[in-house]
């Protein structure tokens, strides 16, 4: 559907699910922006001590990474789902015990 309308795709740190590339998605030019730095920069400049929480494992890659780059603790959260399009809906609950990496 996209391709028919546009002859390039341009995207920040899309989240792709089981695919490896936006090109497996698209038979157009598709363009990936990686926005960490700017994440990173903007949380050491703003935030003290941050806790990075990620919604579910896959999450996991992009959290730890920004976790490391500005030294704050990371945890991620479990996702229980009846079917791709079908995630369990139950409230939201966060209990901080122990957080993973190391405190600034």
């Amino acid at each position: 559907m996209l391709s028919g309308s546009f002859n390039r795709i341009i995207t920040v740190s899309p989240h792709l699910h089981r695919y490896r590339a936006l090109n497996d998605l698209y038979p157009i030019e598709a363009i990936t922006l990686d926005a960490t730095p700017q994440l990173t920069s903007w949380l050491t400049a703003h935030v003290a001590r941050p806790l990075l929480v990620g919604p579910d494992s896959e999450s996991e890659q992009w959290v730890a990474r920004v976790a490391r780059d500005v030294g704050a603790p990371y945890m991620i959260g479990r996702k229980r789902r009846r079917g791709d399009r079908d995630p369990a809906q139950r409230p939201a609950a966060v209990v901080v015990r122990e957080a993973v990496g190391p405190a600034r």
